[in-house]
């Protein structure tokens, strides 16, 4: 099953959780785009907060 999470970090982040053998693909916004990268859910790229993924990042924002 496919599920875009646009605006909501929390309901992504407890997706991830539900999911560590999951796979997300991550884009920007406004697609479509020539930026697209498949994850693990369990990759820190996209489940951590940095100082590069400040809260809002992953689905509030630039990205979904």
């Amino acid at each position: 099953m496919v599920k875009e999470f646009t605006d909501n970090d929390e309901e992504y982040q407890e997706w991830l959780t539900e999911n560590p053998n999951g796979f997300v693909i991550n884009t920007k916004r406004n697609y479509p785009t020539d930026y697209m990268v498949l994850h693990r859910s369990t990759c820190f790229l996209i489940c951590k907060y940095t100082e590069m993924a400040q809260p809002g990042g992953f689905t509030e924002r630039q990205y979904i």
